[in-house]
């Protein structure tokens, strides 16, 4: 019998953000602050991001391209 366990989610640093994004640090957090990017979790002192979040803004910017633009 299996149990159903919830996954945990995968949790990036600002440098993990802007690997997956191609952002930098400074383009993340303005974003962040104009509220069009994921807001992080703060755990203590640390700051992440929820990968999920940032692979969902990624397509949501993917499937707001004009057709001039998509491709």
């Amino acid at each position: 019998l299996e149990m159903d366990t919830p996954q945990t989610p995968v949790l990036l640093t600002v440098k993990g953000a802007g690997e997956v994004t191609g952002a930098s640090r400074s383009f993340i957090y303005q974003e962040v602050a104009a509220g069009r990017f994921p807001r992080p979790i703060k755990l203590g002192r640390s700051t992440r991001w929820i990968a999920a979040e940032i692979h969902a803004w990624i397509e949501a910017k993917a499937c707001a391209r004009s057709p001039k633009t998509a491709g």
